[in-house]
């Protein structure tokens, strides 16, 4: 009869810290669980293109907050989907291993830091700050370039 009582204890006690642990963190969202909306302008095969992105927000640890951004820009003859990803470290700046830093600069009042990635004869400068939040994007290639501004940073 003890046992029995045991184990019920042992079972309201399990329940009771699974409603306590989803209470507080449901009280304190993660701060990286943001998606912010671009808008893209520039050139596709020569022609002016334009177009809209959205970063997605994918936590692979605590300590790596992965953003994906997908967009898509038309041109009077074409249309390009594609995406790119950003990998943070714990600092909430880009991982330096794989982004190189170049500065610091200014998109309004807000100061950022420039980093640049090549990738498959694509180059990518990213304009980053606060709570690994992108502010602009420029990806450049031999068929394309393209700005990528955040509308709602």
């Amino acid at each position: 009869m003890v046992a029995i009582v045991m184990i019920i204890l042992l079972m309201a006690g399990t329940v009771g810290m699974f409603i306590l642990m989803q209470a507080l963190s449901s009280s304190h969202p993660d701060p990286h669980d943001v998606s912010h909306e671009y808008e893209f302008i520039g050139t596709l095969d020569g022609k002016e293109c334009s177009g809209t992105g959205k970063s997605t927000y994918t936590q692979e640890s605590i300590y790596e907050p992965i953003y994906i951004v997908d967009y898509t820009v038309s041109s009077s003859d074409d249309t390009l989907t594609d995406k790119f990803t950003l990998i943070f470290g714990k600092d909430d700046k880009l991982i330096p291993d794989i982004f190189t830093f170049i500065g610091k600069d200014l998109i309004g009042d807000v100061e950022v830091d420039v980093w640049t990635y090549s990738h498959d004869g694509v180059n990518y400068k990213f304009y980053t700050g606060g709570v690994c939040v992108l502010y602009l994007v420029e990806i450049e290639s031999s068929h394309l370039y393209l700005k990528g501004s955040a509308i709602d940073a």
